[in-house]
């Protein structure tokens, strides 16, 4: 099963970005765009954004090595030529359900939310698991991802509907 995440930016209240199909969790995309922002862009996000989010509109089967509107076996399918953004506003392709991962990245911040279930059946929201500063040390990825995972279970398990006595 893939787990799904947003690469975004902020955009007036909200945000927009793109989508990844694969590996979301902080552990995978977190720390790929941690490395990249540092290594790359000299801890400059918005330059980041550019070559990775406006270069790649139709968004990604896995960050950062196949995007869907580069990569020779999706890039000729009708389906990927146009762009697939996904906003902080909620459709029907577009709920905290389906993104389990969305990283906020500014210029020199980087904002982690996780999908979080709510009480009512099937419905979901995103909550802020961490801010990262670019210009701070890494941080550590694997304890970022256990304090998102535990808080959507911990939610789970509260609101689940309950058996009948």
């Amino acid at each position: 099963m893939s787990t799904r995440s947003t690469i975004a930016r902020p955009r007036g209240d909200g945000w927009e970005g793109g989508y990844i199909h694969s590996d979301g969790y902080p552990t995978g995309v977190g720390q790929e765009i941690w490395k990249l922002v540092h290594e790359t862009f000299n801890g400059d996000g918005e330059a980041f954004l550019k070559e990775y989010l406006d270069k790649h509109p139709s968004g990604w089967s896995s960050f950062p090595d196949n995007c869907y509107c580069h990569h020779p076996d999706w890039a000729a399918r009708a389906d990927h030529k146009e762009p697939m953004p996904v906003r902080s506003t909620e459709d029907k392709t577009n709920t905290p359900l389906f993104q389990e991962w969305v990283y906020i990245v500014a210029p020199r911040v980087m904002t982690i939310l996780k999908s979080h279930p709510l009480p009512a059946e099937d419905s979901y929201t995103w909550v802020v698991i961490e801010q990262v500063d670019f210009s701070g040390p890494e941080p550590d990825w694997a304890d970022i991802e256990k304090r998102g995972e535990d808080l959507c279970h911990a939610a789970w398990k509260k609101n689940r509907p309950r058996e009948a006595a």
